[in-house]
């Protein structure tokens, strides 16, 4: 087992929480119920050849899914389609989304979910904020009570420490997703902080609170 456990975790045992998680997996991943509107493009990542993208808010975004968006990876081809997703979401009370968390972890690997285009995160938000709206529209017009929460991007880690220099980049990113998402009904985007110089990022997976 990497994950870590927590020492009360035998009081929440019982509970009953729906979760749907890829890991390595972009926004784009939860957002879209096909690949209709992907169109093939010269990849210009580590594979040659021409593989599928989406504009989304003006960036050319892969269609495979996965870490990396790998041509070749197990997970290219899977979907987690809104219309699955709220089967579940649609009967919650609350939902809790954190899908967008990886669109801003592609320079560890070339940006190949972007097609080598090195982007900074003021382009990268607008895509996040497209895909984070789809799935939330999908949500609520399963359920228009449904509270969405948006949890935040986290900050940088160097093994179990995070790292102070990125914090200001972070905010900025936080803020731009925030104000994104705010003109949506039911919805908050919930920031939190983390101490620096204490331990709070695991060793297995790395880079994780």
């Amino acid at each position: 087992e990497l994950a870590p456990v927590c020492d009360d975790e035998a009081e929440f045992q019982a509970l009953r929480t729906p979760r749907i998680a890829r890991p390595g997996w972009g926004s784009w991943g939860f957002a879209y119920d096909s690949r209709d509107d992907c169109t093939a493009s010269p990849f210009l990542g580590t594979a040659t050849g021409e593989y599928p993208f989406r504009t989304i808010a003006g960036q050319a975004v892969s269609c495979f899914n996965g870490w990396a968006c790998d041509p070749h990876g197990e997970q290219r081809l899977g979907l987690a389609r809104p219309a699955d997703i709220v089967e579940d979401a649609g009967r919650a009370d609350v939902v809790l989304l954190s899908t967008w968390v990886n669109d801003f972890k592609q320079q560890y690997c070339s940006y190949q979910c972007y097609n080598g285009t090195e982007l900074d995160p003021a382009a990268i938000a607008p895509v996040s904020v497209e895909t984070l709206r789809r799935l939330i529209r999908a949500i609520h017009k399963a359920s228009p009570a449904a509270f969405v929460v948006v949890i935040a991007l986290y900050p940088d880690a160097k093994r179990t420490l995070l790292v102070e220099g990125t914090l200001e980049k972070i905010a900025a990113i936080n803020a731009a997703v925030r104000e994104g998402v705010s003109a949506e009904s039911n919805v908050a985007f919930v920031d939190f902080e983390l101490a620096p110089g204490q331990d709070m990022f695991q060793v297995k997976p790395p880079g994780h609170p």
